[in-house]
């Protein structure tokens, strides 16, 4: 195997994984969305989502009142913001060093 499939081979790896990361954390958005304010799940869209990793397509969970947004991932947006830019933004505004872990943690599944 030369490093050109190896490569490409290990940049599809990573976007399946993180394409299956951003789905998990949408459900689980939507159904807190769901228990705080109550209302019924209503089925997916098709979105597709630009990452450093490659495009991914997800299938965005909506309720039925069409009041959910995921949190993470502002309406319209066809980009992940970079982890370098996240971090410097939350900095910027203030979260202290303890939650901007936790916020990296579960958005990236990175330990910081």
């Amino acid at each position: 195997m030369n490093q050109d499939t190896l490569k490409v081979s290990l940049q599809e790896t990573v976007a399946e994984v993180v394409e299956e990361r951003l789905q998990a954390l949408l459900e689980l958005d939507r159904w807190a969305f769901l228990r705080e304010h109550g209302g019924r799940a209503g089925g997916h869209y098709p979105r597709k989502l630009e990452t450093a990793f490659g495009e991914v397509e997800l299938e965005v969970p909506r309720d039925r009142g069409g009041r959910y947004t995921p949190s993470f991932l502002p309406r319209y947006a066809r980009r992940t913001p970079d982890l370098a830019d996240l971090v410097l933004a939350l900095y910027a505004s203030g979260v202290s060093d303890r939650k901007v872990a936790q916020i990296v943690g579960l958005l990236f599944g990175y330990r910081l």
